[in-house]
C-alpha cells in the first residue's frame, strides 16, 4: 500500500490530492503543527476519506512513508504556479492531473445558490466584497462564525450556512451556482469540485490561480471593473500576470521591509516631546484599527515625560513602541518604524492628529488604481495643496469652514503602498 505524508494546512492538503490520485492513491498521514492541529485534521478527515483513492487518514506517528507531499515546499515555484501544480511537479507527475475534478462527495446537493467564503488571513482588494454582494444579493456565506461576523461588518447582513466539517461543506458547495471567495480551504474545495469560481486574488502570493473555463480572478482595477459590469465572466487564469519572481516561502524576507504578513495598514507615529497631544492621538487611532492593522510609535528621545507615558500606556501591548536613545530626526524615525511594519500599506501620522472612523479604509481604497503609489487626505488646518476650505459631517454633507466637524486637528496623515 502506498503511503503519503503531508504537514500542510487544510488547503495545501486538498491541493495535494491530484498528486495522490495520480500516484494510485493510498493511506494519507497528516502531521500536525501549531497551525494544523487535531481539530483541523478531524474537520478535514471525512472529506479525504470520501475520495475513492484515499484508503485512510491518520495522524502521523513517525511511520515510514513512501511519498512526502511536503516536497512541494522545497521546490522552486515559478511565478504564477498554483499549489496543486507545485505538488505535481515535486513528484514528477504531469500537471494535467489538476484539470479534472479531484473531489467527489457521496451526497451532492442541488440548491443552486451563490456561496461566499472569506478567510480573514488574506489581503482585501478594496471594493471586491461590496461588488460581490451587489452582484449576488441572495448569496449565502460559509465558514466560521467569526468569519461570518467579519463579512457582515463589510457587506451587511448575509445568510450563514454552518457546516460540521469539510465534507458537509463540499456537499453544499457541490450544488452551488458559483463560489466567490479568497485563497482559502473552501476555495480549494470549490476548485477540486470544478464548480464556477470567482476569486479575490492575494497579489502578494497568487498561488491559487487555475486556467479553466468558469474560473474568474480579480486582481486589478480592470478585472474588478469587469466583475462589477460584465454579464458573463470568462475564464481569465491565463491573464493573471501579477507575480514576477519566485513566490516567497512563508517566513521569508523579500526586500528591505520584508513581506506584508498583515492584510491591513501599519500606522507609524513619531513622537518628540508630545505628551500634551499623544494620548488623544493614540486613543483615536486604536479605536479605529481593524483586526489586520497595527500601530507603531517611535519616540525621538523625548524629555517631557512622553517616553514614560508611552511605556505606561502600552501595558495592554496593543501597539509597538520604539524608544530611541537619541533624536534621529523625523524622517529617520519614520524609516525606523517602517522597517518594523507588516501591513500591506504604511501610514504616517503626526502625533497631534486625531482621526475618525473609516480614515484608514478611505486612504487604502485609492490604491485600487495601479498608478497610485501614495495617498494623503485633505484637511482644514494645513498649508499647501491638501488644504480644504470646508469639511464634512458624518453624513457627508458639506459644511463651511469654522463649523464643528470631524476633521483632523492638525497636519494630516498619508499612506504609501509597499510596492
Amino acid at each position: 500500500m502506498r503511503t503519503f505524508l503531508h504537514s500542510g494546512k487544510c488547503g495545501d492538503v486538498i491541493y495535494s490530492l491530484p498528486t495522490v490520485r495520480a500516484l494510485s492513491g493510498g493511506h494519507l498521514y497528516l502531521n500536525p503543527d501549531q497551525k494544523f492541529g487535531q481539530p483541523e485534521i478531524l474537520c478535514l478527515k471525512p472529506l479525504l476519506e470520501a475520495q475513492e483513492y484515499v484508503s485512510g487518514v491518520s495522524i502521523w506517528q513517525n511511520e515510514p512513508v513512501r511519498h512526502s507531499l511536503d516536497e512541494f515546499r522545497n521546490t522552486k515555484i515559478p511565478a504564477r504556479t498554483n499549489i496543486a501544480d507545485a505538488h505535481l511537479s515535486s513528484q514528477n507527475v504531469p500537471q494535467e492531473e489538476r484539470d479534472r475534478a479531484w473531489l467527489s462527495v457521496p451526497q451532492p446537493q442541488s440548491h443552486g445558490r451563490v456561496v461566499f467564503a472569506r478567510s480573514t488571513t488574506r489581503f482585501d482588494l478594496p471594493g471586491f466584497w461590496q461588488i460581490a454582494r451587489d452582484r449576488f444579493p441572495n448569496a449565502v456565506f460559509v465558514g466560521t462564525p467569526e468569519e461570518h461576523d467579519v463579512i457582515t461588518a463589510i457587506v451587511g447582513r448575509i445568510e450563514f450556512h454552518q457546516t460540521a466539517d469539510f465534507l458537509e461543506l463540499a456537499e453544499f458547495l457541490s450544488g452551488a451556482q458559483c463560489f466567490v471567495g479568497n485563497q482559502s480551504a473552501p476555495f480549494a474545495i470549490a476548485e477540486g469540485l470544478k464548480i464556477p469560481v470567482i476569486q479575490e486574488v492575494d497579489t502578494w502570493c497568487p498561488n491559487c490561480v487555475f486556467t479553466r473555463p468558469g474560473a474568474f480572478y480579480v486582481s486589478s482595477p480592470r478585472t474588478l471593473n469587469t466583475f462589477a459590469t460584465a454579464k458573463e465572466l470568462p475564464g481569465n487564469g491565463q491573464e493573471i500576470g501579477i507575480a514576477s519572481s519566485v513566490i516567497p516561502e512563508p517566513g521569508s524576507h523579500v526586500g528591505r521591509l520584508g513581506p506584508a504578513t498583515l492584510a491591513g495598514s501599519s500606522v507609524i507615529v513619531v513622537t518628540y516631546n508630545s505628551k500634551s497631544t499623544i494620548e488623544a492621538c493614540l486613543q483615536s487611532v486604536l479605536a479605529t484599527l481593524g483586526p489586520h492593522d497595527e500601530l507603531i510609535v517611535v519616540d525621538n528621545d523625548s524629555t517631557d515625560g512622553t517616553k514614560q507615558w508611552l511605556t505606561d500606556f502600552n501595558h495592554s501591548n496593543r501597539m509597538t513602541v520604539v524608544l530611541s536613545e537619541r533624536n534621529l530626526g523625523f524622517s529617520a524615525a519614520c524609516n525606523r518604524g517602517a522597517l518594523l511594519t507588516k501591513g500591506q500599506y504604511i501610514t504616517f501620522l503626526n502625533p497631534d492628529t486625531e482621526v475618525n472612523p473609516g480614515w484608514l479604509q478611505g486612504l487604502a481604497a485609492r490604491f485600487i488604481d495601479p498608478e497610485v503609489s501614495a495617498v494623503g487626505p485633505v484637511c482644514d488646518h494645513v498649508a499647501g495643496f491638501q488644504f480644504i476650505g470646508f469639511h464634512l459631517d458624518p453624513n457627508n454633507q458639506t459644511r463651511h469652514k469654522g463649523a464643528t466637524g470631524p476633521t483632523g486637528s492638525a497636519t494630516p496623515s498619508g499612506s504609501v503602498g509597499r510596492d
